[in-house]
């Protein structure tokens, strides 16, 4: 799983920084502002960032992050338009509880929406992907990349504290009782359609 999980992201785009200049008559003005485009593909940008901005690769984040985990249960990448997304789960029992696998989100863009960003979450066969909140257990945004690869290397020193926190979690959900009325509200806050409200 781990090669080819590597390969995926190997086979990402790839960026690079072209100047962006505005036309004045018969002269160029130089505005000191740079064009985010996928290499060999200039014709869409982006983003626009200043002469300052440091643009990292995908495969830069996300390949020194998969090698710190010896073995992959699962996993997946995913890319849209300049973001990147990688949930890594670990294999071994220690990286279980409850019917769940414990697990690591990373996300970054080229147009700084997604600074490298790096959550926890859970897994189960029955239930989508449950983001842990980064109230409780500190997902990391706008970190250096350097930062990232000794997070993720302390990855089985956190497992222990995910642990605690899922199971706080679910004993909280499972003391409250949904009633109709709160989850009407819900339904109206979030504007949730008909066909998905039955």
């Amino acid at each position: 799983m781990k090669e080819i999980l590597k390969k995926y992201i190997e086979n990402l785009p790839t960026f690079e920084l072209k100047e962006i200049v505005v036309k004045d008559g018969d002269r160029y003005i130089d505005t000191e502002l740079r064009g985010v485009v996928e290499k060999g593909k200039p014709e869409v940008v982006y983003a626009v960032v200043g002469k300052n901005y440091s643009l990292i690769q995908f495969k830069d984040v996300f390949l020194p992050i998969l090698d710190k985990i010896d073995r992959i249960k699962f996993g997946l990448v995913e890319y849209y338009s300049g973001k990147a997304l990688v949930e890594l789960y670990p294999d071994g029992e220690n990286f279980t509880t409850d019917g769940f696998r414990i697990g690591v989100i990373l996300k970054n863009s080229v147009d700084k929406s997604w600074a490298i960003n790096i959550s926890f979450c859970m897994k189960s066969s029955d239930l989508p992907t449950i983001y842990l909140p980064n109230k409780i257990v500190k997902g990391l945004r706008k970190i250096h990349v350097g930062n990232a690869k000794v997070i993720v290397s302390d990855f089985s020193n956190v497992v222990g504290d995910i642990k605690e926190v899922w199971k706080t979690i679910v004993t909280k959900l499972s003391d409250h009782y949904i009633l109709k009325d709160e989850v009407d509200d819900l339904f109206k806050n979030v504007k949730v359609g008909k066909r998905i409200e039955k």
